[in-house]
């Protein structure tokens, strides 16, 4: 049994606006600064050029997502890009890697918040986790229109204030000067030993846009709830442009409406209460505890998203005759329009890797950037869907058959790259490969 045409147009940009839009929004602030050396300018062409990048990515996929409609998105475009052993890679990856490793930092943030919300101490942290996973799940296994809908509120919800932060904020920095003083920092100089800033910025820039590029991740996982999409061949592209468009334009104006309120070098004092002193400054001590609650809410709306991804998993496998079990994998039961079983696969692979993070931060482990990896090696199989868009799609013309898709290669070789520096690569694709190789002795290759 197939599952039901439930989400609509508003939804799907939900999903788009509420996974991306996080935690990060809120506290990467002094981070992109930091790493442009306090030149407001520099940072928000840090945050334009990483919005840039997930425009040209969503408006690519795009494409492709107007044509090709059968279950879990991007593994369904890969697969017509290549073939169905490369897409059944993919759709083991993100089941068993991406997801999972997403889900679980993600609540692990989120159940943060919520101790600093209501003033408790960081030794409750993991009870917090354990709750908040369990009720992620349960709500989307159980009841994928009450997610849905959660999907659609949180987002309502904290994107509102964020604007009307960035509003208030900037407009005070205009009549303070503050705007101002931060942006004319844009002009560059020579200094007195005939060094030129230019180059030495320039460098400080692209580490700063490769953070940025990660605080805009996860506009791909609207793909996987396609089929769940009323009319998903017109509104999904539709969501991921304007969902994208959504993101870049919070972004870029609640980091102008922060950096007005506050000094370059006060943003870089408080660090990650930056945005909260801003809050203070603006409309006294009690709107802080709004501040925090709105932080919730944000890291709860992007944990609902990903765990509905997530639940879809083996699923998404199985409605293709493959994997382990699909007799057992693809059966949809009618009463919660779920796959019960491809929903707890879901919830134990992001619980083994909810444990990683527990050993990791408790300094069992080393600390890695998995999270970071994951999505870097995820873009590689963009790649293939690009090149197809430029073979394939001979009725499109010039721009979009040629020009998005070579920007958006750029783009993906660009993101890659520049994560095989990261501490713990080496072990992360080992693992990868590992993981996959086990999967692929459940590969069948007839259908």
């Amino acid at each position: 049994m197939d599952t039901k045409r439930k989400y609509g147009l508003i939804t799907a940009i939900s999903t788009v606006v509420g996974i991306v839009i996080g935690s990060g929004v809120f506290f990467k602030s002094s981070a992109i600064l930091e790493k442009t050396e306090g030149n407001l300018a520099y940072s928000l062409l840090a945050w334009l050029i990483g919005g840039v990048i997930m425009l040209i990515s969503a408006y690519a996929i795009g494409i492709v997502s107007s044509r090709v409609e059968r279950n879990n998105g991007v593994v369904d475009y890969v697969e017509e890009s290549s073939n169905r052993f490369c897409g059944y890679l993919v759709a083991n990856y993100l089941t068993f890697i991406y997801y999972p490793i997403l889900v679980s930092i993600v609540c692990y943030l989120s159940a943060n918040y919520v101790l600093v919300l209501f003033g408790l101490n960081q030794s409750l942290i993991w009870l917090f986790v354990i709750i908040l996973f369990l009720i992620s799940f349960i709500t989307n296994i159980f009841s994928p229109v009450i997610a849905g809908y959660f999907q659609v509120s949180t987002t309502i919800v904290k994107v509102i204030p964020i604007f009307v932060i960035a509003i208030i904020g900037t407009i005070y920095g205009i009549t303070t000067g503050n705007t101002y003083d931060s942006l004319i920092s844009f002009v560059p100089s020579y200094q007195p030993d005939g060094s030129n800033t230019v180059i030495t910025t320039s460098f400080s820039l692209l580490s700063a846009v490769l953070s940025t590029s990660f605080a805009y991740e996860g506009w791909i996982i609207a793909t996987s709830i396609n089929h769940e999409i009323k009319d998903s061949k017109r509104n999904l592209p539709k969501a991921l442009i304007i969902g994208s468009f959504i993101v870049v334009l919070v972004y870029l104006l609640y980091y102008l409406g922060l950096s007005s309120v506050l000094s370059n070098e006060e943003v870089l004092i408080f660090g990650n209460n930056s945005p909260i002193v801003a809050i203070e400054r603006l409309f006294g001590p009690y709107f802080k505890l709004i501040f925090n609650l709105i932080v919730v809410i944000s890291c709860l709306g992007a944990l609902n998203g990903l765990t509905m991804a997530s639940i879809r998993g083996m699923h998404s496998i199985a409605v293709r005759n493959n994997g382990p079990k699909i007799d057992l994998f693809k059966n949809i039961n009618p009463k919660t329009d779920t796959n019960l079983p491809s929903g707890l696969v879901g919830f134990l692979i992001s619980l083994i890797w909810l444990g990683f993070w527990y050993l990791s931060f408790e300094g069992i482990i080393p600390s890695f950037s998995f999270d970071e990896l994951s999505i870097a090696i995820l873009y590689i199989s963009y790649i293939a869907i690009y090149i197809h868009i430029m073979r394939k799609y001979h009725d499109l013309g010039f721009f979009k058959r040629f020009v998005i898709p070579i920007l958006a290669i750029m783009c993906a070789i660009f993101l890659s790259v520049a994560s095989i520096l990261e501490a713990g690569f080496i072990f992360f694709l080992i693992l990868v490969v590992t993981i996959l190789g086990i999967m692929v002795l459940f590969y069948k290759k007839d259908v």
